[in-house]
């Protein structure tokens, strides 16, 4: 009754064919559609914004190219649909794994709210930083997902 994809880092489901008809039928079929990052890591978040930024299901690709034009045939019409959807995965993988880079940034600097090492807070605001959507007031950081 759903779909889980596996995605690695290079995320090339969002131009891989066969797996945006594979989203085209989940969602036709009204079922759940999910994509789980098979690690995490700051340039697969890169790579995740990256591909979000120019999906586009017309410009999509197959290895057998008799495939690749059955599938455009048959998504046909529904390509700012498919898009729509393919963007709100994207985004919600997105989510998830820039919350966990996050977290594996505390954890390698080894730093807690409130430390009294200013060094390693300064550290931690530093990597957290080059996050996007990461908001850094005086010492403490705010995530925003």
């Amino acid at each position: 009754d759903e779909v889980l994809l596996l995605v690695d880092e290079k995320v090339e489901p969002f131009d891989r064919a066969w797996c945006v008809y594979e989203a085209y039928l989940t969602v036709t079929w009204s079922k759940k559609y999910e994509m789980c990052p098979f690690s995490y890591s700051s340039d697969m978040l890169g790579e995740i914004t990256e591909r979000t930024k120019r999906i586009d299901v017309k410009k999509c690709d197959a290895s057998d190219k008799e495939d690749l034009r059955k599938i455009l045939k048959q998504i046909e019409g529904k390509e700012s649909v498919l898009n729509d959807c393919i963007k709100d995965l994207a985004i919600k993988l997105r989510r998830t794994v820039k919350a966990a880079v996050s977290e594996q940034i505390y954890k390698s600097s080894k730093v807690k709210l409130g430390s009294d090492k200013r060094e390693d807070r300064k550290r931690a605001v530093e990597e957290l930083g080059k996050l996007d959507d990461v908001k850094v007031i005086d010492d403490l950081t705010e995530v925003v997902l």
